[in-house]
């Protein structure tokens, strides 16, 4: 049974329709203008991902696996 609240909305995609359900969940929000200032859109993917394998470390999924806990 769909929500009430996305059920009007008509999703152009499982990308959108995921966008829609995390923004009505509280869990999704824009940038506010403070962090938009400093958001450097110039900065390609490729340069991100070296930079952080440089980093070293644990990944992001091995963190969010970690503080998850275990399955029961």
């Amino acid at each position: 049974m769909p929500d009430d609240n996305l059920s009007s909305a008509k999703p152009d995609s499982e990308r959108e329709r995921a966008r829609q359900v995390l923004r009505a969940a509280g869990l999704l929000t824009e940038l506010g203008p403070n962090l938009r200032k400093l958001a450097d859109s110039t900065v390609r993917l490729e340069d991100v991902q070296a930079a952080l394998a440089r980093a070293g470390g644990k990944t992001l999924s091995e963190i969010v696996l970690e503080q998850r806990g275990p399955k029961t």
